[in-house]
């Protein structure tokens, strides 16, 4: 009966020590999760065309931080999503590693470039005039040169002139451009036709 008695004693001390040693291990699990945090930066406005570290959307963390990608290439706006990996080892070994998410907006806030020549055209009647050759530049900083066409479309630029060569007067050159995410420019310039001087 001792024998029976000390035998039920040992098992009982085994799976207590078990139970304790899983309910520490859980205990130290979840302490750790607890711990493992990341905070992120309230402004996630980026600018259509920037490129950036990924952990510079991250304030502060926690453990070992991984994410994919290392580098945002702000080429389409629009919101994203990007998720962290933050990630540590407790006293008994146990690896935890905690997932969060957070988005990200692209904003495209520059409008296309126009630059002309001159500023102004003057000339005398009969003389031959083509309104594109005053334009110097019609481009986007992100998208780089737009195409000349006859209707206005993104990532195009269209000129509409109402000059009269053959009439001496004030005229007007209107040229619009749309980038690829259709914000658009209107730049005018003025063109005077001088009666032809009589000889």
């Amino acid at each position: 009966r001792t024998i029976k008695f000390v035998l039920i004693f040992v098992v009982v001390a085994i799976v207590s020590t078990l139970g304790i040693y899983v309910f520490l291990r859980y205990q130290s699990y979840q302490s750790l999760d607890k711990a493992l945090q990341v905070t992120f930066n309230d402004n996630r406005i980026l600018e259509y065309g920037q490129s950036l570290e990924t952990q510079s959307l991250v304030k502060e963390y926690t453990g070992e931080l991984s994410y994919e990608p290392a580098i945002i290439e702000c080429r389409e706006v629009g919101m994203f999503n990007v998720a962290f990996y933050v990630t540590d080892v407790d006293k008994y070994d146990q690896k935890v590693t905690k997932k969060y998410s957070t988005f990200y907006e692209v904003k495209d806030t520059s409008a296309p470039i126009i630059t002309l020549n001159t500023p102004s055209v003057s000339l005398s009647a009969g003389t031959s005039f083509d309104p594109y050759t005053n334009i110097k530049e019609t481009s986007d900083t992100v998208d780089g040169a737009l195409t000349k066409a006859d209707i206005l479309s993104k990532g195009t630029y269209t000129v509409s002139s109402n000059v009269d060569i053959n009439t001496a007067g004030s005229y007007t050159v209107n040229i619009q451009a749309k980038d690829l995410n259709g914000l658009v420019t209107i730049l005018e310039y003025p063109v005077n036709v001088t009666a032809k001087q009589k000889v």
